[in-house]
């Protein structure tokens, strides 16, 4: 397996360019429908996406652990969560979600 060694982030720098948008994994997570229901009314409530509640979720974890936080890992992630505009990801779908169980 071929690895890519990136420079590390400065922590004062926080704009987000394209090599640090691939510098982005995915992770999928298999919870009960409840949980995902209580996220969303979190992320609802706090006028924020899914996605960014479960990151800051996971900031708030690290630092418990006495670790670098994810926003001091990669202070330029902040930006990647804020809203870029195009489709609302927040809204109502109208189509039934995949049930990948």
């Amino acid at each position: 397996m071929m690895t890519t060694d990136l420079p590390e982030q400065p922590m004062q720098e926080s704009t987000l360019c394209d090599r640090e948008v691939w510098n982005v994994r995915e992770v999928r997570l298999r919870l009960p429908r409840a949980g995902i229901s209580a996220l969303k009314q979190k992320a609802d409530a706090d006028d924020i996406s899914i996605n960014a509640l479960i990151a800051r979720y996971i900031d708030q974890g690290l630092k418990a652990d006495a670790r670098a936080g994810l926003f001091e890992l990669a202070p330029w992630f902040r930006d990647y969560l804020r809203p870029k505009g195009g489709r609302d990801s927040r809204a109502k779908s109208t189509i039934e979600d995949v049930d990948f169980t």
